[in-house]
């Protein structure tokens, strides 16, 4: 089993394994009839199964960037902008360059697809005192 940040993968293999293994012990055994009706259950169940995930949407995480001037107000603006696309940020994180008075601020966002819109970003980018946005996926 594979762990990518959010999402788990390797877990049907994983599974199949356990059951491969289950079906050998039972063969082992003797059991040949239960062998035959679990290899069977599993491969009716991995079948189905797969057309129901390919129904399903998958959700991916996506990384929001935005580079602004460091002015009052910037971040409740900025909100708004986040709010009105309908983006509810999982984590953020903000860095100042004092010297240049800027923010550079970074959301990690759940999305339901890869299909990226501009929407956010013509919206975020419309805010003054916006330098740079970029969205796009890690």
């Amino acid at each position: 089993i594979i762990r990518e940040k959010y999402s788990v993968r390797g877990l049907t293999t994983a599974a199949c394994l356990w059951i491969a293994a289950a079906i050998g012990v039972a063969c082992g055994v003797g059991l040949f009839g239960i062998s035959i009706v679990v290899a069977i259950l599993s491969l009716l169940s991995l079948l189905l199964l797969k057309k129901v995930e390919l129904r399903l949407t998958r959700d991916t995480y996506i990384y929001l960037r935005l580079w602004c001037e460091d002015r009052p107000g910037i971040t409740t603006l900025i909100d708004a902008g986040l709010e009105s696309c309908n983006i509810h940020p999982l984590h953020a994180s903000i860095e100042k360059n004092i010297s240049a008075a800027e923010l550079h601020l970074m959301y990690q966002v759940r999305h339901s697809s890869r299909d990226l819109s501009k929407g956010p970003v013509e919206t975020l980018a419309a805010i003054p005192g916006m330098k740079r946005v970029s969205m796009g996926w890690e």
